[in-house]
């Protein structure tokens, strides 16, 4: 029986330094698993951080432009109605110029007339 036990504690040893090598490959690929999770774990904490700075400055671009919107608004406001002011005023200078001129063809065309009924009997004068 003691004999057995020795050629099992025998075999035992046999079979653990056979599988020394594969103990060690398994330790390396343990460790580089390790590097590459905790590099991935870095690089996700970078992330994140130039993450919630871009939130960051985002958030401080949106409260800037409300604050330029709300600054530009009454600027807008009035802009607009100085614009409809503008137009409004040119279409009543154009329709006052339509007119006159409409005046002044009419006037033009009267005087014609008036012209050609002074001078119209000087043709039919006696010879």
């Amino acid at each position: 029986v003691i004999h057995n036990l020795d050629l099992l504690i025998h075999n035992l040893d046999l079979l653990i330094h056979n599988l020394d090598p594969l103990i060690t490959l398994m330790s390396f690929i343990t460790l580089t698993y390790l590097f590459i999770t905790w590099t991935y774990l870095f690089i996700t904490w970078t992330y994140l951080f130039i993450t919630l700075i871009h939130l960051s400055t985002t958030l401080i671009y949106l409260f800037t432009t409300l604050i330029y919107l709300f600054i530009t608004l009454p600027y807008l406001f009035t802009t607009w109605t100085y614009l409809f002011i503008t137009w409004t005023y040119l279409f009543i200078t154009l329709t006052y110029l339509f007119i006159t001129l409409t005046y002044l063809f009419i006037t033009l065309t009267y005087l014609f007339i008036t012209l050609t009924h002074l001078f119209l009997p000087l043709t039919y004068l006696p010879e």
